[in-house]
């Protein structure tokens, strides 16, 4: 009898872990959901390479935004002779 006794305790430990599991697992794809539609509403896309080809642009257009305000501040410069 006794081994029936830690038997069930372990079958309840089990599933006390399932239903923690599957309440993690919920909270988990309820997270993922959320970060889903802020991607799909920053980025129209919810498609992590294509946010990626996004995001890599806009790294290229900020350096050529950063090389543009650069030579414009060294034309001013010069302008007033500083």
């Amino acid at each position: 009898m006794p081994n029936n006794s830690k038997e069930a305790q372990e079958l309840l430990r089990l599933k006390d872990r399932i239903e923690t599991a599957k309440t993690e697992k919920a909270r988990v794809e309820g997270e993922l959901n959320a970060i889903k539609k802020t991607m799909k509403d920053e980025f129209g896309t919810d498609d992590p390479k294509k946010i990626q080809v996004k995001v890599n642009g806009l790294r290229e257009q900020v350096g050529r935004l950063r090389v543009q305000i650069t030579e414009g501040l060294a034309v001013l410069r010069g302008e007033l002779g500083e």
